[in-house]
């Protein structure tokens, strides 16, 4: 934002007392995301191809952040250089004016390191071996709310996020192919509700050489 040149323009003007100009901070929209599927967070998670320019620019920002006060705190010697700092900092100047250069803590080297020896080092990948749906359904009958999925076989990882198997010829199982999020239906007189359906993609680790 100190570069802009709108906000370089406006500073000068005020400096040469042809008009002001305010800042004002806490009016824009903010971001309420509500997550129904904790795998659909990790998917987004191990996709490493996936870059967030809002992240991305907190992210230099924290950088900046840090290198202006390791220089502020370690490189000036008296209050004239911190108080010029300051001054400087405020009217955006500071990477015209100062040589500052990466800090001791060397954050942004550190994540860079760290992203390198993932994607370097990772001798084994990820394959979709198969989809499987996961249900959450309301028995109205019980009053519970019961975590399905549709599969030949018992998958240890979703019996471990408390889904139970049932087969594909079970009755539920069978009506559940043809319905929606949101459908109601009724087996052997009890009654169900779709609350949520997900796709849940199931992988097994594979060897590459490389």
């Amino acid at each position: 934002m100190r570069s802009d040149p709108v906000l370089i323009a406006a500073q000068i003007l005020e400096l040469l007392d042809l008009t002001s100009y305010t800042f004002e901070r806490g009016n824009s929209l903010e971001f309420f995301v509500r997550v129904n599927s904790e795998y659909l967070i990790q998917k987004v998670l191990d996709d490493h191809s996936y870059k967030s320019r809002t992240l991305a620019t907190i992210q230099t920002l924290h950088y900046d952040s840090v290198r202006y006060m390791s220089y502020f705190f370690t490189k000036l010697d008296n209050d004239n250089e911190r108080w010029q700092f300051i001054e400087d900092y405020f009217l955006g100047q500071i990477e015209n004016k100062y040589r500052i250069g990466d800090t001791n803590l060397n954050i942004k080297k550190m994540d860079v390191q760290l992203e390198e020896i993932r994607e370097n080092n990772n001798i084994y990948k990820s394959r979709i071996i198969d989809e499987v749906k996961l249900y959450e359904l309301y028995s109205e009958d019980q009053n519970e709310t019961l975590k399905l999925y549709i599969y030949d076989t018992k998958i240890e990882e979703l019996e471990a996020m408390g889904y139970m198997k049932i087969s594909t010829e079970a009755p539920v199982a069978k009506k559940l192919v043809d319905c929606k999020q949101g459908d109601d239906f009724s087996i052997n007189d009890f009654n169900y509700l779709i609350m949520k359906i997900d796709n849940y993609e199931l992988k097994n680790e594979i060897k590459v050489d490389e």
